[in-house]
């Protein structure tokens, strides 16, 4: 596998996430995720079996913003 290493789509990949993870905070309570509660989130992602699953993914989801935005 290889991983993606454009530093400005991997922080748009991470700022995507941490929109999402606002967004499903926001809909619960009406409360903003934390810096903590993402960091919380980005480690488990990180432990979890099927890492290489996700770092694939997210491989391909920067290739095609990378297409679509030139």
């Amino acid at each position: 596998m290889v991983l993606f290493r454009n530093i400005h789509i991997e922080k748009l990949i991470l700022s995507k996430f941490i929109v999402e993870l606002e967004e499903k905070q926001k809909s619960k309570n009406n409360k903003q995720a934390t810096f903590n509660e993402c960091a919380d989130r980005h480690l488990e992602m990180c432990k979890k079996k099927t890492l290489g699953d996700d770092e694939e993914y997210i491989d391909t989801q920067a290739l095609h913003w990378r297409n679509v935005n030139g």
